[in-house]
């Protein structure tokens, strides 16, 4: 399975310690999300992807200790089906963990080996603002990264600044931050490449 979508406004949604407890044991959480009063479907047949997290794991401003809510995130957010018409929240059966454990995971399968290879460049052209030099140089050098990775003109990481996961020279999802609010996070395995590093 190849993931390449970025979550925000409506398909990122927040949920409680508790409310992530009761989803992640029994499968589902009916939720009063806006949206499902707005959707007018017949049937409740046709479902959305969401990201959800427990935003109670941390403030995710990510400006202080990137690091930590990066680990915090990806060990307490999944991949949901809404069903708009009732606010159900679902686990997907084959995605039943935690983007910590998924997104690693498809890069060891085989079908993962046709995933796209970047150059640094082209990692560049998925970010708003231009990369740091001094953090695209551990980057490259390590391939495992979790860390700020671009700032807006202004330097200040709490207006808008994005962070990188990289484990093993994939990138696996970057996250935006603007206003010192998280405000949306792309998942898309690929790989990147340089002068050192191949396929």
């Amino acid at each position: 399975m190849n993931l390449n979508i970025c979550f925000s406004g409506e398909t990122l949604f927040k949920l409680t310690n508790y409310q992530f407890e009761v989803l992640k044991s029994s499968g589902e959480y009916i939720s009063d999300f806006a949206p499902s009063k707005d959707y007018s479907i017949a049937e409740d047949e046709y479902a959305r992807l969401f990201l959800v997290y427990n935003s109670e794991a941390s403030n995710f401003s990510f400006e202080f200790d990137p690091e930590d809510d990066i680990d915090q995130f990806i060990n307490n957010s999944t991949l949901v089906n809404f069903y708009p018409k009732t606010g159900k929240l679902e686990v997907i059966p084959s995605l039943n963990k935690t983007l910590k454990e998924i997104l690693p995971a498809l890069c060891e399968e085989k079908e993962m080996t046709k995933v796209i290879s970047k150059k640094l460049a082209d990692i560049e052209s998925v970010l708003h603002d231009e990369i740091l030099s001094e953090k695209a140089e551990v980057l490259l050098a390590s391939g495992n990264f979790k860390d700020q990775v671009c700032c807006c003109s202004c330097g200040v990481s709490g207006c808008s600044s994005e962070y990188l996961w990289a484990q093993n020279f994939y990138v696996l999802a970057k996250f935006l931050v603007s206003e010192s609010e998280l405000a949306e996070i792309c998942i898309y395995p690929f790989k990147f490449i340089n002068n050192i590093v191949s396929l």
